[in-house]
């Protein structure tokens, strides 16, 4: 079980998130890669005291490779486009699907997290990617669907600019 260290004040630690440790009530809870490292981060909202205040966990483990997909204005902002991960060569097979995920703004109660849709990738250094636009917006590819082939891992991706999809 990871430990995280519980801030008492500017330089001070008052306790660890450990089983018999002072209990700590809190959220939203929010996923996001706030260093930008490709590893997702967490920040802690506690409430019922506003002496703990709030705590970034910052990840620092070993990690994979990732990808990170966002839609600009242009294809209506990405919430609720669902966008599915293939390994290469595999776009649309349900044997070769890595991830699946529906871009959103929330994630649980009261907690906001990015717009984009992140993946971790394990060994696979390049992907396949099919991006489902939610209705208003499929008026915008054919058939509501765009597919990316062979897109490169570790690069936060913002369609349309930065590739070369529809």
């Amino acid at each position: 079980m990871p430990k995280y260290a519980v801030p008492a004040g500017v330089g001070q630690v008052k306790g660890t998130a450990e089983p018999g440790d002072q209990s700590h009530y809190g959220l939203p809870v929010a996923p996001a890669d706030y260093d930008k490292d490709g590893r997702l981060d967490v920040f802690y909202d506690f409430f019922f005291s506003n002496v703990d205040g709030q705590l970034l966990l910052h990840n620092a483990t070993g990690s994979g490779h990732w990808l990170s997909l966002s839609l600009g204005k242009a294809l209506g902002g990405g919430i609720g486009a669902k966008v599915s991960v293939y390994r290469a060569g595999g776009l649309g097979d349900p044997s070769a699907l890595l991830g699946q995920r529906e871009i959103a703004a929330t994630d649980g109660y009261s907690a906001g997290v990015p717009d984009d849709a992140h993946f971790g990738l394990g060994a696979n250094t390049a992907v396949d990617v099919r991006l489902t636009l939610p209705p208003p917006s499929r008026g915008l590819a054919t058939n509501g669907v765009i597919d990316l082939k062979n897109v490169q891992a570790d690069q936060y991706l913002r369609l349309p600019n930065g590739c070369a999809g529809p």
